[in-house]
């Protein structure tokens, strides 16, 4: 399946539950833990308080059809 507007929409028809009918996009973000051994960014700037450590925080885009839309840039969470 491919990820265009009508596809998404139709797909989002058949398999979303009756409230979500209209939703095609899904927005999440994963944090993900680092070390400091080899970069050069203040760890103050780094700390999470989801991990209480320190990490960085990527958000990605996916279709109603599970086709990844768009990744962010890693950045400090």
């Amino acid at each position: 399946m491919f990820g265009n507007e009508t596809t998404r929409i139709l797909n989002s028809y058949i398999n979303n539950p009756s409230q979500f009918r209209h939703i095609t996009l899904f927005l999440d973000g994963h944090h993900n833990k680092i070390t400091l051994e080899d970069i050069d960014i203040k760890k103050t700037e780094l700390y999470s308080y989801k991990l209480k450590k320190n990490g960085l925080n990527t958000q990605f885009i996916i279709d109603s059809n599970d086709i990844v839309v768009y990744v962010s840039e890693s950045l400090p969470c």
